[in-house]
């Protein structure tokens, strides 16, 4: 399960954060909350109690494959998600995909994820190259 911040926490980490909670997406600037739904509609936030009350969840953003793999070397788990891969390589009519979704966007420590890679033999350098990799966050 991804950290839940207040408010409170979120004004206190760096700016420029992204956060979501629901379907909105929040970010602090110079000290005020915005929100948005779609990216280029972001409007600053009159603090209410609801608000105040509110969890945010830190927005992850991809990171390369050897970021990940320096992350799994001290033993943080990585991830990778290679679902537009199983849109853009995949037969669906076959019913192959590049990667199966009990190992796609899953957590794992390195060692699975290199068994993993070498299953997958066909696809290894484009999981590799074109997947989104993630680190999780402690």
């Amino acid at each position: 399960m991804m950290k839940e911040y207040s408010l409170q926490e979120i004004f206190d980490l760096p700016e420029g954060i992204e956060y979501i909670n629901a379907d909105s997406h929040f970010e602090i600037k110079n000290g005020v909350l915005y929100s948005w739904f779609k990216p280029n509609d972001k409007q600053s936030v009159r603090l209410t109690k609801m608000y105040v009350n509110m969890k945010f969840i830190k927005v992850q953003n991809p990171v390369s494959f050897m970021e990940a793999v320096n992350a799994g070397l001290e033993d943080k788990m990585i991830k990778v998600d290679v679902t537009e891969l199983n849109k853009k390589y995949g037969d669906a009519e076959n019913g192959t995909c590049v990667l199966n979704s009990y190992w796609n966007n899953c957590w794992n420590s390195l060692k699975c994820i290199f068994e993993l890679l070498g299953k997958t033999e066909k696809y290894t350098n484009k999981i590799i190259n074109e997947g989104k990799w993630y680190i999780k966050e402690d």
